[in-house]
């Protein structure tokens, strides 16, 4: 017998996340997408902010040195003048050595999303037919490298920026960080 996972569970700060046909709010078409949370407090907060992720990486002219050199870099003065976060690929950045087999950014204009976790319990998770679906967690260090650098862009709201920052202070007491 197949169960699904509670969301609860699966939708955590630094996840990883594939969804099958994304309902994109705008009405664009429905395509698959990874994303990963970066927020969300199940206990207190109706709403999970999360980032889509693209490998699109080609068309954006980004410079060959510039992807061999930073395997996970944040840059705010690109060469495309777009704020955003890179991961190389094959390069592990997540739990059980994940990695992207592909170069992979998080773009933060447009891309840093929120939805109420209602809008994700309408999906099924862990089971045959699942939607969502688990891929991996950033490791901690990545995962407070992008929420830092994302903290410097200009392309996020206040109510963003104050649930990231308050996303950072958890992660960095909870592993004696500062």
């Amino acid at each position: 017998m197949d169960f699904p996972i509670p969301h609860k569970l699966l939708i955590t700060p630094g996840t990883i996340l594939t969804f099958k046909k994304y309902p994109f709010e705008d009405g664009g078409k429905a395509t698959d997408k990874i994303l990963i949370v970066l927020h969300c407090d199940n206990e207190k907060d109706t709403y999970t902010t999360f980032t889509f992720t693209t490998s699109n990486i080609s068309s954006r002219k980004i410079p060959s040195t510039y992807q061999i050199h930073n395997f996970c870099s944040c840059d705010l003065e690109a060469p495309i003048g777009i704020d955003f976060f890179y991961f190389e690929k094959d390069k592990v950045i997540g739990e059980d050595n994940f990695s992207f087999n592909v170069s992979t950014m998080v773009m933060f204009q447009s891309n840093i999303r929120e939805r109420n976790m209602s809008f994700f319990e309408n999906f099924t998770i862990g089971t045959r037919n699942e939607i969502i679906k688990r891929l991996s967690s950033l490791k901690t260090n990545i995962f407070i490298s992008l929420l830092e650098c994302i903290l410097k862009s200009v392309h996020i709201t206040n109510t963003q920026e104050t649930r990231l920052k308050d996303m950072l202070t958890k992660i960095k007491s909870d592993n004696c960080l500062s």
